[in-house]
C-alpha cells in the first residue's frame, strides 16, 4: 500500500494529465454526440413543420373543393326544376374556376348517370364506385359533405373525391355533386418541400391509402404501404420508421382534425448528418493527437507542476488585488463595518461628493442617503448581513457638499480579511447624467412634442385609471373633447407654422382649464384635444367648456373661411359619467363615444359651441 501511495505521489502530475486527457476526450465525445442529437432534433422539427404545412395545405385544398361543391349544390337546389343540361356545365365551370387542384366537378342524376362535368368528355363515368357514391347519398338524406376517398378517373388518374347530396324542393333525392382533387397536382406541390434529396412527403387517408407523394411516385398512389416496424411515439407526432435501403429515417406525422387524412414527412438520417460527419472525424482526430502529445509531455512536466501551482496561487492573489485597484481607480471605493460605518474611503470621495475622506471616516453611510431611498438601501444591507446575498447593487440620492443633488450607484460585496472579520466593500460611481437622461426620456414618452400637453398614450392610461376609480367609488368623471373648427382650411390659408401656433394657443387655454393634479389636458389626435375632469358634475363641466370656448374666441385669431365669425373657434363635446351610469358604462370608451358624438353634433349645429351628451344641452358662443 505504501508503495502504491508513494508511486501516486511521485507521478501525480502524470496521472493528472492522463485524467485530464481522458476527460477531454470524454467532453469532446459528449459535445460531438450532443451536436449530432441537436442536428437530428432540428431535422425532426423540420419534418414536423413540413408535415404540418402539408396538412394545412391539404385541408385548404379540401375546404376549397368542399366550398365549391356546396355552392354548386345550393345553385342546383335553387334551380333544380329550371336548370337545363346546357346550363349545368356553365354553372359548375363557374364554381370550379378558382379551385386550382380540382381534377373536375361532376353532377350525377338521381339514377346515377353523369349529367354534367367540368371536362368534356366527363372525366368520371357512372362506374361501380360512382354508383356506390350515388346510392349512399340516396339512402342518407342529410345534407352533409362525404369524404369518398380515392378513385380513378376513366383515364386511370387518381383523385380524392368528396361529394354532397342535391335535394329537390319536395325533399326528394335529385342527384349528387362530386369533386375530384388531383393526386398528381398535389404531388407536384409537395415535391419541392421534401427535406433533402432523399426525403419524402406523403399524404394518406386514415386507412393509410396513399393520396399524394412528393417526390412523385405514381406506382404507390392508391396503395397501402407496408408499415411493419413503424411505431408512433407518445408525443403523437414522432414516427419511428424502419430503415429504407439500409438508411435510417427521421419521420413526423400530422393528423387533420377536419378530414380523414394524415401527412407524413421523412428525411434521411445519413443525409442530415453528412456535414456533421465531415467535421466530426477531423475534429476528433485532432483532439486525439493533442491528447497524445499532452500524455508524452506529462512526465517532463511532473517536476514543474508543484512550483507552477504555487506561482499561480500567488499570481491569482496579486491579480485580484490589482484588478480591484485597476478597474475601480476612477470610482469611489469604500469599506464598511457591520453597522454601516466607513472604515476606509478612497481619495475619489473628494471628486465625487466634495468631502474629504477625513470628514467621513468612522461615520455612518446611511446619514447622507435621501430618506426616500433609505428603505431600499436598508433591505440590501439586511440581505448581505443575513447571508441571503453576497453582492448587491443599489441606486440612491445624496447631496453634494455644495448642496446640489447627486444620483449614485454603488456595488456592494461581502468580504472577509485575514482575521475573518465581516466587512462590505462598496464601489460607487456618479450616474446623475444617466438619471437626467432617463427622466427626460420618460417625459418625452408621455408628452406631446408640439403642444406640451399629455400625449395619447398618457391620456389613455389616465382615462383608464380615473374611470376605474370613479367606478369603484361611485364618483363622477367628465370628459371634454375639443376640435378647432375648419382647421384644415386654416392650415391651407395661413400655413402649417401658423397652424402649429394656433394649436399651441388652444392647448394653452385648455391646460389653464385644468383645475389641479387630477385633471389632465391631452392632445387626442391632430387638432383634437381632450380634457379629463374627475369629480365634477355636468354643470361644472359645461361651465368649463363655456369658459374655454369664450377664451379661444377672445384670442381673435383671424380665420377668413370660418364663417360667419372669420376667426378661430372651437367646438366641444361634453360627456359626464354620473352615479346612475355606472351599471351601463364598462370602460373609458363609454365617455369617449358620448363626448365624440356630442362634438360632431356641435359641428353639425354650426360650430363655435359646446354640447352636453346627457342630459343634452348646448350653447353657441359669439
Amino acid at each position: 500500500m505504501k508503495t502504491i501511495l508513494k508511486f501516486l505521489a511521485r507521478h501525480r502530475a502524470v496521472l493528472l494529465i492522463l485524467v485530464a486527457s481522458t476527460a477531454l476526450v470524454a467532453i469532446e465525445g459528449w459535445r460531438e454526440w450532443t451536436s449530432r442529437s441537436d442536428i437530428l432534433g432540428h431535422t425532426q422539427r423540420d419534418a414536423l413543420n413540413v408535415a404540418d404545412l402539408v396538412n394545412y395545405h391539404a385541408q385548404a385544398s379540401f375546404e376549397l373543393a368542399e366550398q365549391t361543391i356546396i355552392a354548386t349544390t345550393l345553385l342546383l337546389e335553387d334551380g333544380v326544376h329550371t336548370t337545363t343540361e346546357d346550363s349545368l356545365p356553365r354553372i359548375i365551370a363557374a364554381q370550379a374556376r378558382n379551385a386550382g387542384y380540382l381534377q373536375g366537378i361532376f353532377v350525377y342524376g338521381p339514377d346515377g348517370g353523369v349529367i354534367a362535368s367540368t371536362a368534356a368528355p366527363p372525366i368520371i363515368a357512372a362506374n361501380g364506385a360512382a354508383a356506390e357514391l350515388v346510392a349512399r347519398h340516396r339512402k342518407d338524406s342529410a345534407a352533409e359533405t362525404l369524404f369518398d376517398g380515392l378513385m380513378r378517373d376513366i383515364n386511370g388518374e387518381w383523385m380524392t373525391v368528396i361529394s354532397r347530396r342535391v335535394t329537390a324542393d319536395d325533399g326528394s333525392f335529385a342527384g349528387v355533386v362530386a369533386a375530384g382533387i388531383s393526386s398528381d397536382r398535389l404531388s407536384a406541390v409537395y415535391s419541392p418541400l421534401a427535406i433533402g434529396d432523399h426525403g419524402s412527403i406523403t399524404l394518406m387517408t386514415r386507412k393509410f391509402e396513399v393520396v399524394a407523394r412528393g417526390p412523385g411516385n405514381d406506382l404507390i398512389i392508391g396503395t397501402v404501404p407496408d408499415m411493419t416496424g413503424s411505431k408512433l411515439l407518445d408525443d403523437g407526432t414522432t414516427l419511428i420508421l424502419p430503415p429504407l435501403n439500409g438508411s435510417p429515417r427521421v419521420a413526423a406525422i400530422a393528423r387533420n382534425e377536419r378530414y380523414p387524412i394524415i401527412s407524413i414527412s421523412t428525411a434521411s438520417t445519413d443525409e442530415a448528418l453528412a456535414d456533421w460527419w465531415s467535421g466530426a472525424i477531423p475534429r476528433f482526430a485532432t483532439m486525439l493527437t493533442i491528447v497524445l502529445g499532452l500524455t508524452l509531455l506529462g512526465y517532463r512536466l511532473a517536476q514543474q507542476i508543484k512550483i507552477r501551482e504555487k506561482s499561480e496561487l500567488a499570481l491569482r492573489e496579486r491579480e485580484a488585488e490589482f484588478r480591484l485597484l485597476a478597474e475601480n481607480a476612477s470610482d469611489l471605493v469604500e469599506r464598511f463595518d457591520k453597522k454601516g460605518r466607513r472604515v476606509y474611503i478612497s481619495p475619489a470621495i473628494s471628486r465625487l461628493t466634495g468631502h474629504q475622506a477625513e470628514e467621513l471616516i468612522g461615520k455612518s453611510a446611511y446619514s447622507a442617503i435621501h430618506p426616500q431611498d433609505l428603505p431600499a438601501v436598508s433591505q440590501a444591507r439586511d440581505r448581505l448581513l443575513s447571508g441571503l446575498s453576497s453582492q448587491e447593487t443599489i441606486t440612491f440620492r445624496r447631496q453634494h457638499k455644495d448642496g446640489h443633488q447627486l444620483w449614485l450607484e454603488t456595488s456592494l460585496r461581502v468580504v472577509e480579511d485575514q482575521s475573518k472579520s465581516f466587512g462590505v466593500v462598496g464601489v460607487t460611481r456618479d450616474i446623475s447624467s444617466r438619471k437626467a437622461l432617463e427622466e427626460r426620456l420618460e417625459i418625452m414618452a408621455t408628452q406631446d412634442g408640439l403642444t406640451g400637453l399629455a400625449n395619447r398614450g398618457a391620456f389613455d392610461k389616465a382615462l383608464a385609471e380615473e374611470f376605474e376609480r370613479a367606478h369603484r367609488t361611485g364618483g363622477s368623471l367628465a370628459l371634454l373633447m375639443l376640435d378647432a373648427d375648419r382647421f384644415k382650411r386654416f392650415n391651407d390659408d395661413y400655413g402649417h407654422i401658423a397652424g402649429d401656433n394656433c394649436l399651441k394657443a388652444i392647448a394653452s387655454i385648455t391646460q389653464d382649464a385644468a383645475r389641479g393634479s387630477g385633471d389632465l389636458a391631452a392632445r387626442y389626435g391632430g387638432e383634437e384635444l381632450a380634457l379629463l375632469l374627475p369629480g365634477i358634475d355636468h354643470r361644472a363641466a359645461t361651465g368649463i367648456a363655456e369658459q374655454i370656448c369664450r377664451r379661444i374666441f377672445a384670442l381673435d385669431i383671424p380665420h377668413e373661411r370660418n364663417l360667419p365669425w372669420k376667426q378661430v373657434t372651437v367646438s366641444i363635446g361634453v360627456s359626464v359619467l354620473r352615479q346612475e351610469d355606472h351599471l351601463s358604462a364598462t370602460d373609458g370608451t363609454w365617455l369617449i363615444e358620448r363626448a365624440d358624438s356630442a362634438l360632431y353634433r356641435a359641428k353639425a349645429r354650426g360650430r363655435n359651441q359646446w354640447i352636453l351628451s346627457q342630459p343634452e344641452a348646448a350653447r353657441m358662443v359669439g
